[in-house]
């Protein structure tokens, strides 16, 4: 003899339903349209204001609790907030990144971007060779051609001159 669990939900009747897993309905209204995806976004917080790659006091960051070090490992004790920098840093597929707190020794470099007053050196050099090099005649433009059309079936006509459609000869 063959017993039903009473937990078990009851086929489906139409496309639309659907089932929790404590077995009962979900109303259609809480599911998304059909055709729809629901899409994660990520939250704002305190992690959103940090620039990459700069070190920042974690206690001016994000006050709170002791926190390990991520260079001194899980085995280490918590640092008060006070004594820890906090980074972040990018990630290959979370344009968000990711945050690790650093005490003073383990603390990275900040990763600046190049200084400024090696690009006008450069441009003077560019423009002094440039001066000096013969200029270039520009190619001469090319004009664009009107578009001919085939007189019996008012289609447009290839580069060859022959009508696709009917076979004309146009000149």
């Amino acid at each position: 003899m063959c017993r039903t669990d009473a937990r078990q939900a009851p086929a489906a009747p139409a496309a639309r339903t659907a089932w929790d897993n404590e077995g009962r309905r979900i109303s259609p209204e809480r599911m998304p349209p059909e055709g729809l995806v629901v899409q994660i976004r990520n939250s704002s917080d305190w992690r959103d204001a940090l620039p990459f790659e700069l070190p920042v006091a974690a206690a001016d960051a994000v006050p709170g609790d002791p926190t390990r070090c991520a260079g001194c490992g899980p085995e280490s004790e918590p640092w008060p907030r006070e004594a820890l920098w906090v980074v972040k840093h990018r990630h290959p597929t979370n344009p968000a990144g990711f945050v690790r707190f650093y005490c003073a020794d383990h603390k990275p470099t900040p990763k600046l971007a190049p200084a400024p007053a090696a690009a006008p050196e450069r441009a003077r050099r560019t423009r002094a060779a440039s001066s000096a090099a013969p200029r270039k005649v520009a190619a001469p433009t090319i004009p664009e051609r009107p578009a001919v059309f085939c007189p019996d079936c008012f289609v447009q006509v290839p580069a060859t001159g022959v009508c696709g459609m009917c076979g004309t000869q146009v000149f």
